[in-house]
């Protein structure tokens, strides 16, 4: 009897041992430390079950908006999407604290980008901390967001139209009309088809710039491509930049690309 009454017991502390992180949380820039500075502002959604997690953020930055999007078992491994690279994340729980630990393939010979992130809610549940290191293409950052619960209208964030990546970002011509938090992504995947790194079209942190010829032959490339798929196959991805260049610069003879 005092066996069983010692295990119901247990169940209840085990239980509360992983808190509920779910939420719409603020980002504070007073209480965080960042190496960089920070965003500007920022939004963190938690859905949280017995099994599953979901976590969406609104981020701004310089005036521009990015969002993404998550989702995580409670505890094991899964696969997201962050900016068009692939992530492998694995999710347990320290103390109370989520841990999130990811690891992805940057394009090229970029390397690996490696994360680990640390979810702790704060006493009463009122706000939540997020401890991030990240190591990617040889550097280091280290920065502590904190984050206080915003009312339950803060979802409508999450809900209005995306601005247009024309709307945020100068001298998009043929990639304007494309949601912001997809541009990022595109130009991803255009590094990994090409197997080449940002400076083969763009000037780095001048990317609006016409300095590169490469980015007038892209903007063509890009439009053939969308041609190609709209006449040929009802507007469907079927055909991309990797189709002909299977991450090299110049693309494969149609003989090649064949036997490949």
């Amino acid at each position: 009897m005092k066996l069983l009454t010692l295990a119901l017991v247990s169940i209840p502390i085990f239980a509360q041992s992983r808190p509920d992180l779910s939420g719409i949380w603020m980002y504070v820039a007073g209480k965080s430390e960042t190496a960089r500075g920070g965003p500007e502002k920022a939004l963190l959604s938690i859905e949280q079950t017995a099994s599953r997690m979901r976590h969406r953020f609104v981020v701004t930055n310089r005036g521009r908006e990015e969002r993404g999007e998550f989702e995580y078992p409670v505890e094991g491994e899964s696969r997201n999407s962050m900016r068009g690279l692939s992530i492998h994340s694995r999710t347990s729980w320290e103390g109370g604290s989520l841990i999130v630990n990811g690891r992805a393939t940057l394009p090229g010979d970029g390397g690996e980008m490696v994360v680990r992130e640390k979810f702790t809610l704060g006493s009463g549940g009122k706000n939540l901390t997020l401890e991030r290191h990240q190591t990617f293409g040889g550097r280091e950052n280290k920065e502590t967001l904190f984050f206080e619960r915003a009312s339950p209208e803060a979802i409508a964030e999450f809900n209005r139209p995306e601005k247009k990546a024309g709307e945020q970002y100068k001298n998009l011509r043929v990639l304007g009309e494309i949601p912001s938090s997809e541009l990022l992504p595109t130009m991803i995947r255009f590094q990994a088809a090409l197997g080449v790194k940002c400076d083969h079209c763009h000037v780095p942190n001048q990317w609006e710039r016409e300095k590169r010829a490469a980015k007038q032959v892209a903007r063509k490339m890009i439009e053939m491509v969308h041609s190609i798929n709209r006449v040929h196959f009802d507007g469907r991805a079927a055909v991309s930049c990797e189709t002909c260049h299977r991450g090299q610069p110049k693309p494969s003879t149609g003989q090649a690309a064949a036997k490949q």
